[in-house]
């Protein structure tokens, strides 16, 4: 449930008595080179991106839906009790995220990816449309911007959710430590590069 935040609002006092924030897996999928593929034919480059978003909801467990685009990117939140209502986790996301990065046939885009596992408050600013805020919602931004093409850059949490769910066969670099916009200490991360 996404509460709709509107001061004016008679219940904007429900919005301090909120429970606290939603623990679950935040996703950013992007495209890389898409300016690139603007200047190309039009039609080719509406085909590949239409094409390369189905290809990202077909790799990603079901609960996973896109919760919003961002240009040539989209983000997706998933609570962690939906995840497990739908007998998913995160090694099943992993795998998901993993396999649409390997998939390089000619009808879809080259994509990098961020991933991580926290909190996040289901709120939104825009009436009728869902959404998430919060510290870890604004961190998998920042770790898509240190993703290179093919990759995924996670937060430790991520990567220990995978690893509890067997996935400790899976190889990953890390843990590196970087200083990024908005956050006060370097952040802990890892990345998987196929």
């Amino acid at each position: 449930m996404t509460f709709d935040f509107d001061p004016n609002s008679p219940q904007f006092k429900q919005f301090f008595d909120l429970p606290e924030p939603t623990p679950g897996y935040c996703l950013l999928v992007d495209i890389v080179a898409s300016t690139a593929l603007k200047d190309q034919d039009f039609k080719t480059w509406m085909t590949l991106i239409y094409n390369t978003f189905r290809n990202i909801e077909t790799f990603l467990p079901p609960p996973l839906r896109p919760l919003k685009g961002l240009g040539d990117s989209l983000m997706f939140f998933v609570s962690e009790a939906d995840l497990s209502a739908h007998h998913e986790n995160a090694l099943t996301v992993f795998h998901g995220l993993a396999g649409v990065l390997r998939d390089r046939s000619r009808f879809f885009c080259e994509l990098k990816a961020a991933a991580v596992y926290g909190e996040a408050y289901e709120i939104t600013f825009l009436r009728g449309h869902e959404d998430v805020y919060g510290k870890d919602i604004d961190l998998t931004a920042r770790l898509l911007e240190l993703a290179g093409p093919s990759q995924i850059v996670m937060n430790a949490a991520f990567v220990a959710a995978v690893r509890r769910n067997y996935g400790d066969q899976i190889k990953m670099m890390g843990p590196k430590h970087e200083s990024v916009k908005g956050f006060s200490t370097p952040v802990e991360f890892f990345r998987w590069v196929p």
